[in-house]
């Protein structure tokens, strides 16, 4: 049966994580990239010359990122001026969506800039016309500069007259975001020779930046077929746009070619500016050069940049292919632990946006929540859970200071003792795993660092401090301990997995050891009840991968595909008969299951369980045996979903509110109808309908339910062009 709705639930409790590792190129060959993040998207577009494309995406890089996702062509110009489209850019202005864009008749002298409105960023988009000052010369790489009162002013690279000549940069007043209201004024009036590719001056692809009453100008300079082309910087201190003399030019480039030990990138520029999803990060996606005197031979590249004490960009020095870059904050939150409990509890701890840990208990028998709770302190980006003996939990958490901290419970389901301060050089990962005497330790890794270790001394005692464990270039760190004690600490580097173990208990280490790997960027390991390891990863590809130890301590088998498609991270558990299994979100953000169908046998397959838009997924077993995985949404509300049953039958995913678990949404078809049932027992939610999973498309479904058993039920026609449905609590 072919369902054309997705059922969701949402709760808006927002999150944020750290994601793994990428490597630049972004794109493999494009120009004149932007890009704009909203409601919990990014919206890529680029240079295509004939119509504007747009990829939807919750990543900027890897599987499912800009390069993999797939292009919606959402406007096509229409013929004469539909030649040569160049640079669109993607703008939010009062309440609908505008594309600018540069395109001409075929002859490069006409051409001009145009727009197009719509509601969605994805379209449809009507064409609102050509926008043009009193003169209307050659214009090219238009953006929008918003003023905090609202109002716009468009700037542009254009020509000083009719013919061929220096490209300048312009700007003008709006009345509207498809109407210039007054004479253009020429901002660039001052050139150095960096701007010169030959006899004519070029300054185009300007992109506003504004922080704290500042606002900036980064344009393009020299020309874009050499590999002099860079990114230079004009400043306004004052709010008076429309005054050339209240602009200040930078004297050198602010992003130029680099040349270093680590590599090379040439004639970065064109650029775009945009933020991490959860709002934390600033970032520059440009186009470079693919090799040095490589000319219109372009690629497309990102990473994140900082501010000068001056409120002025600090984009550093372009990062050459082969560095690792660490993802955008905000793009894969995890749901950071589900731990069950010897009485049946079900805990979960997470970190929400405002950085304040948070832990629910899922009650043995009842299926009901006990709420979130706060556990204190604040910026915590990232935890760890781990379990004592006697059902408390202790929580590693890496703080706003990049700092690893520690709370603990002082007895089960108790009071905590307060977040207790724990050092050590700038992390951005933490994990933490129990000794045999109830001890705690953690490992730890920043990005692109080597790798650390801390435990304590004695049961409930003091810590003894950071130690190196040497490795370099690591974004991922796992620690599991063998049946006697020992450690073994697990690193992701940028092309290999590697593994360090300790020879003794509490006593010196063997030494980093590869296990082999190819573009991984995110690995587990499992400690088996016979005392071999395994270890789970995923890269860049599709797949996940196995390796495992064949004996205890002994060789490795070898990386084995689990298949899947599209995994964005992982989660191994531990069965209570020996076999393993692994949550993972795949194809569609759908949580996605498989397991070993006998110790030590072949793997069942991926089964997907049903919904999709979800992140990082955990997973548990319960008391009865049954599986139970918990998710997210990317930052809006964590998910519960269990099997029952003999045939072990997924239900449906239900949202972790506290007290009760929210209302499960059900669909059922009966031939041009679909009926949507949701339990009595529950109030305050809202049912509602949206074509897409974009949250301000949402609204309020008006049909009056009728009451079926303990159920609501409501029925309606199928609607060809598919809807999504959601039970909200306001």
């Amino acid at each position: 049966m072919n369902f054309k709705y997705l059922l969701v639930l949402f709760c808006w409790l927002a999150g944020s994580v750290f994601g793994a590792p990428f490597f630049n190129p972004i794109v493999s060959n494009g120009a004149d990239p932007w890009v704009v993040a909203k409601d919990g998207f990014y919206y890529y577009t680029q240079t295509t010359g004939a119509s504007v494309k747009v990829r939807q995406t919750r990543r900027i890089a890897g599987a499912i990122g800009i390069s993999n996702t797939t292009a919606t062509t959402v406007f096509t110009p229409s013929a004469p001026y539909n030649q040569n489209v160049w640079a669109p850019e993607l703008h939010y202005l009062q309440g609908k969506w505008y594309i600018y864009y540069a395109a001409d008749d075929g002859t490069d002298a006409n051409h001009r800039l145009y727009v197009a409105e719509a509601s969605s960023p994805l379209g449809p988009y009507t064409l609102k016309g050509k926008i043009a000052d009193p003169s209307d010369c050659w214009a090219i790489d238009g953006t929008v500069l918003e003023k905090d009162d609202g109002t716009l002013y468009l700037v542009w690279s254009g020509w000083t007259g009719a013919t061929h000549g220096n490209q300048n940069i312009y700007i003008a007043p709006m009345s509207n975001p498809w109407t210039i209201s007054g004479p253009r004024v020429n901002l660039s009036t001052i050139a150095y020779s960096w701007e010169y590719p030959n006899s004519t001056f070029v300054n185009e692809g300007p992109e506003i930046l504004k922080r704290n009453g500042k606002t900036c100008i980064v344009y393009s300079a020299n020309g874009t077929w050499t590999d002099n082309y860079c990114l230079g910087l004009m400043v306004n201190t004052d709010g008076n746009y429309l005054n050339a003399a209240s602009w200040t030019k930078n004297s050198s480039p602010i992003f130029k070619t680099y040349v270093g030990a680590d590599g090379a990138v040439y004639a970065p520029g064109h650029c775009g500016f945009t933020h991490s999803l959860d709002g934390t990060e600033d970032w520059i996606i440009y186009h470079a050069a693919q090799y040095q005197g490589a000319g219109f031979t372009r690629d497309v590249r990102a990473q994140k940049f900082t501010w000068l004490a001056n409120d002025t960009p600090n984009l550093g020095q372009p990062i050459p292919p082969g560095v690792p870059v660490a993802s955008p904050s905000g793009e894969e939150r995890a749901l950071e632990s589900a731990t069950l409990l010897s009485d049946g509890r079900l805990a979960v701890c997470t970190v929400p946006t405002n950085g304040v840990v948070q832990r629910n208990f899922r009650l043995p028998g009842t299926g009901s929540w006990s709420g979130w709770g706060s556990l204190g302190g604040s910026g915590f980006k990232k935890i760890s859970t781990v379990r004592y003996n006697d059902d408390r939990l202790a929580v590693l958490g890496i703080g706003s200071d990049a700092r690893v901290w520690l709370n603990a419970e002082m007895s089960s389901g108790g009071a905590w003792m307060g977040w207790a301060y724990l050092g050590g050089p700038a992390f951005s990962e933490v994990k933490g795993v129990i000794y045999s005497d109830q001890r705690l330790a953690g490992a730890a890794v920043g990005d692109g660092t080597a790798m650390w270790l801390n435990s304590q001394s004695s049961t409930n005692g003091s810590w003894g401090g950071w130690v190196s464990l040497g490795g370099s270039n690591f974004w991922n760190v796992d620690l599991v301990k063998r049946l006697d004690d020992r450690l073994v600490v697990l690193g992701v580097g940028s092309t290999d997995v590697w593994i360090n173990a300790q020879a003794t208990v509490n006593g010196s280490w063997n030494g980093w050891q590869s296990i082999g790997g190819t573009n991984f960027n995110y690995a587990r390991m499992l400690s088996r009840p016979d005392g071999r390891l395994a270890v789970f990863a995923v890269g860049s590809g599709t797949a996940a991968w196995i390796n495992s130890e064949l004996t205890p301590e002994g060789a490795w088998s070898g990386w084995t595909s689990l298949a899947g498609s599209v995994l964005t991270r992982l989660e191994p558990i531990l069965l209570s008969d020996g076999r393993m299994a692994v949550f993972a979100t795949g194809d569609y953000s759908a949580v996605t299951v498989n397991q070993q169908a006998t110790v030590n046998g072949a793997w069942s397959g991926w089964v997907t369980v049903a919904g999709s838009g979800f992140g990082s997924t955990t997973g548990v077993q319960m008391p009865d045996g049954q599986l139970a995985a918990l998710t997210h949404n990317f930052g809006t509300a964590e998910y519960f979903n269990q099997q029952s049953g003999p045939s072990h039958i997924w239900g449906g995913w239900s949202a972790l509110v506290g007290g009760a678990e929210a209302p499960k949404l059900s669909c059922s078809q009966a031939g041009d109808s679909v009926t949507l049932q949701w339990s009595t027992n529950v109030s305050g939610f809202k049912l509602e309908q949206s074509v897409q999973t974009v949250p301000s498309s949402w609204g309020a479904l008006t049909n009056v339910p009728t009451v079926v058993g303990t159920n609501n039920s409501v029925t309606l026609t199928i609607d060809p062009a598919g809807k999504v449905f959601r039970m909200r609590h306001p």
